[in-house]
């Protein structure tokens, strides 16, 4: 399973996702749909889970936890059609399971780019091409220069001539 350590851009996926999972816990509320228990249950379920999920994910970012959070966005798009509410409701579920998906995919992209389980230990352990050549490989070519024009009583060539 990979595991990252945040990067600014990670932090504020997981903060993206702490948003988006407030804003479908409030959504019966902003949008009315509040008596219609299903769909009202629902939001606030699916919420608290992404709010759970984005706050594991703060710190360190697991592969799991990414899935985790795809499937609630999943959940939440094919949520109006698996438990039967329309209107507000379903175009709320709809509107944050889309953003969820968008948010855990980009996360996931990020994560696949890097190799299995790095954290924080690992990446201390590893070092650069630089790091580990010989020193002779890490030499710093020398550039070989005419010095004759340099040394006294010796005549400098004139660019006319």
């Amino acid at each position: 399973m990979r595991t990252i350590d945040n990067q600014p851009e990670d932090i504020f996926l997981g903060g993206w996702n702490l948003v988006l999972g407030a804003g479908l816990i409030l959504a019966p509320w902003y949008f009315g749909f509040r008596s219609e228990d299903i769909a009202a249950w629902n939001a606030w379920i699916t919420g608290a889970t992404i709010l759970a999920l984005a706050a594991l994910t703060l710190m360190r970012t697991r592969e799991g936890e990414v899935y985790a959070i795809g499937a609630a966005g999943l959940w939440s798009c094919a949520a109006p059609w698996a438990l039967g509410f329309q209107d507000a409701a379903a175009w709320a579920h709809v509107g944050f399971g889309v953003a969820l998906l968008v948010s855990a995919g980009s996360w996931l992209w990020r994560l696949q780019d890097l190799p299995a389980s790095q954290g924080s230990a690992q990446k201390s352990a590893q070092k650069s091409a630089w790091q580990t050549a010989p020193p002779a490989a890490r030499a710093t070519p020398r550039v070989s220069e005419d010095r004759s024009a340099c040394r006294p009583g010796t005549r400098t060539p004139s660019p006319r001539s």
